[in-house]
């Protein structure tokens, strides 16, 4: 939000926030700002499959922007996103190359975007790297920490365990880190664990999380400056930008002892 607000009030724009409990809420909140003339555009903070708010808004041609590839239409609306795709292959390669050949996913919501192509990416440098993916350690869950909580239970409930977890946002990592604790495994030691968005917790984290900074503050600057461009009329009816990533090393991996395999 800092990087849309930063680039909004630069140009004199006001924000207007909108939530919901579950998907049907924040669409009809949605209409009913669209409807009421409420505001001059929208922008999405993430895109899914199936998105009803996409959907209206594209139906209904309101000026709108998406932090996300839209998983229909891609070449007709505006969006921002990173590479997730090629992210999660550099953070999977990453792992790899640290010695780590057993690696779980624990990924969010499976209808989102950001996910699948995470998944996809590092499901295709495992077998790029000629290594085994169990299904048994690719998880999806919410960022509950009993969630975090009963998916490591899952993972570790075998005497072949992963030695290294890829989790899809800093929140499930974070998770996945106090349940890790509470069964007393050491962390990198033991386990490594790796994630996305360089979220202020990832550095607050016990210890400091290794991540991929997805550059949020310019995800949010970019998309803003798209919105109101497409609202002045100053930017092309569609446009996309790819904001670059790169991994933060900070102290949940580290080169795997051969020894201990």
């Amino acid at each position: 939000m800092r990087g849309i607000s930063s680039f909004a009030h630069g140009k004199d724009y006001s924000l207007c926030m909108t939530t919901g409990e579950n998907e049907e809420e924040q669409f009809h909140e949605v209409v009913k700002m669209v409807q009421g003339k409420r505001v001059d555009g929208i922008i999405l903070l993430y895109s899914q499959s199936n998105d009803k708010i996409i959907d209206y808004l594209f139906k209904m041609k309101f000026p709108f922007v998406v932090i996300g590839r839209p998983s229909k239409n891609i070449e007709e609306i505006t969006y921002v996103d990173n590479d997730n795709y090629q992210a999660a292959r550099e953070l999977t390669e990453y792992l790899i190359a640290a010695g780590h050949e057993r690696i779980a996913f624990l990924g969010g919501g499976e209808n989102l975007l950001s996910t699948q192509d995470r998944l996809s990416g590092f499901c295709d440098m495992m077998e790029r790297a000629g290594l085994k993916i169990s299904e048994r350690w690719i998880k999806h869950g919410d960022c509950e920490k009993e969630a975090s909580k009963e998916i490591v239970e899952e993972i570790m409930s075998s005497d072949y365990t992963p030695t290294a977890i890829l989790a899809a946002n800093d929140i499930l990592a974070l998770g996945v880190l106090s349940a890790l604790g509470e069964k007393g495994v050491n962390v990198p030691k033991d386990m490594a664990v790796v994630s996305f968005n360089n979220s202020m917790i990832s550095e607050l984290a016990n210890p400091p999380l290794t991540t991929v900074d997805v550059n949020i503050h310019q995800l949010g600057y970019e998309s803003a400056r798209c919105m109101i461009g497409k609202i002045e009329g100053e930017v092309a009816e569609t446009t996309s930008i790819i904001v670059p990533t790169k991994i933060i090393r900070r102290q949940t991996c580290q080169q795997r002892d051969e020894s201990a395999w």
